[in-house]
């Protein structure tokens, strides 16, 4: 092709197509008269001014020259090296002026060419010889792409549903790639194209690469209207699995679509029951996954599937990841994911022991909540939920919280047809007393400890900070401070009477089994947050006397108390500090 010539097509320059007067006299044998051929010419790699300026976005360029240039219609179904034809690329671009341009131009052409009102072309040799059209919508490249496939594939649906009007049959085209158009409007979303299809009447594919069918497709990017349509069209594509044997619910779990999942259990249950190439069922991989919304559609819908473990017998709740404890609570609720609480793997294990094992302590709180009959079962090494805790050397906060919550829900009775035998470092650890003699140890402890902190609260309430005047008033009363250190030590006097008072209770409460367990978790933070109170009234007080006097002493005396409190709120950094001094070996 011409330099002048390329340049002009890929910058719209239309005047340099008036500058050119094109020969209308018909040419011997039908061929194309010498200035007509110069619009012909191609580059190095078959592309044509069409390709040029659909690629630029030059439309008045191309309108220019179809109208001033009969020839150049042929170009609309030349291809490239890459068997491109001009609409190909318009297409891929999403520039629909250009490709109803193209679609509307030929197809006026044929009709002029069929009415004989036109045969100066190699098109009118063609058409007025074999009777038939190039077709360039159906036209298909080097990948097998038509151009619909183009505008779908890079998401231009406008251009799409235009191509799939001018053609219906193109929805029964297939790329090199084993591509539907029903699958790739599946894949890229185009619900309105996808409705266009399925109600057209028209034959359309359901091909789709790897084993997938366009429902795989829809569960990551169409609504569940889109997957209902499909589905009442095609009830048998639930059933089909991929090259991984993975079902469209199983996409649907993965993609924690529950709205989808209760559309396709609807149309098939038995889907619920198949197991992937790793032996999951889309239940097993929600729960490992931790999409909760789709284990509860499943659950709802199919609660028998819950029967199904995977090849080491680990049910959903062995391998269910919970973040929220809420959630866990609603969830495990539910009938046939509570029977699972107690269920042994391969190993014994249930799934308390691979909370306590895992460090997730949200999932061992919900299980010791909601049943905790199997706080005392032992796996096939005969250990129990408690001995996996102690066993590990280097506990988490995580860990700890769960040792903390089986110590709250924990009894020494043996379970019936369990192993006795403990390793001889667990045997020793097993504390001889019973768990209502160890309650009351702790609410004995806890009880002391409040009596003297509130003796101490109760006295500075009486020693205020500057003492009184001599009308018997306190100096300091108008100042702020003063007012932080009655209202701190105030909090702090009734946080303790509360401690006290239920470590009392839980005395004459010690039969029960609940309530004291309750009270006891309850009187720890009321303890913490009281102690925070004297921190604050002890702080305030030392600022009042020592801040006229000498700034800098009053601020760092303000600070060290605080840095203990932050040292305290966060467990993990105790324990971090306790694991470090433990090396030193400080006697």
């Amino acid at each position: 092709m011409d330099v002048y010539l390329q340049t002009a097509a890929r910058e719209g320059n239309e005047g340099y197509l008036n500058d050119i007067q094109v020969k209308t006299v018909e040419a011997e044998n039908g061929v194309a008269t010498p200035d007509e051929s110069y619009f012909l010419s191609q580059t190095q790699d078959g592309d044509n001014i069409l390709h040029l300026a659909a690629s630029r976005v030059r439309l008045a360029f191309i309108k220019k020259a179809l109208q001033k240039i009969p020839a150049v219609v042929l170009l609309i179904c030349q291809s490239n090296l890459r068997e491109e034809n001009p609409l190909h690329i318009a297409a891929r671009l999403g520039h629909l002026d250009i490709v109803r341009e193209l679609v509307e131009s030929y197809k006026s052409h044929l009709e002029d060419v069929k009415e004989k009102k036109v045969r100066s072309t190699l098109l009118s040799l063609m058409v007025g010889e074999k009777g038939i059209g190039l077709e360039p919508w159906v036209a298909q490249d080097s990948s097998g792409n038509t151009p619909l496939h183009e505008a779908l594939k890079n998401g231009y649906e406008d251009v799409a549903i235009y191509l799939l009007e001018v053609e219906p049959r193109l929805a029964n085209y297939d790329n090199n790639a084993s591509e539907g158009i029903l699958y790739l409007a599946a894949a890229y979303g185009h619900e309105q194209l996808l409705e266009m299809v399925l109600s057209s009447g028209v034959p359309y594919s359901l091909t789709a690469p790897s084993g997938l069918t366009p429902l795989h497709a829809m569960m990551h990017n169409c609504t569940v209207s889109a997957a209902k349509l499909l589905l009442e069209k095609h009830p048998e594509l639930a059933q089909r699995a991929d090259k991984h044997k993975q079902t469209a619910l199983y996409f649907a779990a993965v993609a924690n679509k529950e709205r989808h999942i209760e559309a396709i259990l609807k149309t098939e249950k038995s889907c619920a029951y198949l197991r992937d190439e790793n032996g999951l069922t889309p239940l097993l991989i929600a729960s490992s996954l931790g999409h909760l919304k789709a284990v509860r559609a499943i659950l709802l819908n199919c609660p028998q599937s819950v029967t199904v473990c995977d090849s080491n017998c680990k049910t959903a709740l062995h391998l269910m990841k919970l973040e929220s404890y809420q959630e866990g609570i609603e969830l495990i609720t539910i009938a046939a994911m509570k029977r699972l609480i107690n269920i042994p793997d391969l190993e014994g294990d249930t799934p308390l022991h691979l909370a306590a094992k895992k460090s997730e302590h949200v999932k061992a709180k919900v299980i010791l909540d909601t049943d905790k009959t199997g706080i005392n079962l032992r796996n096939n090494q005969g250990y129990t939920a408690w001995d996996s805790i102690k066993l590990q050397q280097n506990l988490s906060e995580n860990t700890a919280e769960i040792g903390y919550q089986l110590l709250m829900h924990s009894g020494d009775k043996p379970i019936p047809n369990q192993p006795e035998t403990q390793p001889h470092m667990i045997h020793q650890a097993n504390s001889p007393e019973n768990t209502d003699e160890r309650m009351q140890k702790r609410f004995g402890t806890l009880g002391v400890v409040a009596v003297v902190l509130a003796a101490v609260s109760f006295a500075a309430g009486f020693l205020f900070p500057g003492g009184f005047d001599r009308s018997g008033h306190a100096f300091l009363e108008r100042e702020t401070v003063f007012k932080v250190f009655m209202l701190s030590n105030t909090t702090a006097v009734c946080g303790y009477t509360v401690v006290l008072l239920s470590a009392l209770w839980a005395m004459m409460l010690a039969q029960r089994d609940e309530e004291p367990r309750y009270l006891l978790s309850f009187s720890i933070h009321i303890l913490q947050l009281s102690f925070y109170a004297t921190l604050i009234a002890f702080v305030s007080s030392m600022y009042a006397l020592t801040s006229t006097i000498s700034l800098w002493l009053a601020i760092v005396l303000v600070c060290l108390p605080a840095c203990a409190v932050l040292l305290t709120i966060s467990k993990s950094v105790v324990f971090r500090l306790a694991r470090f001094f433990s090396r030193l070996r400080i006697f």
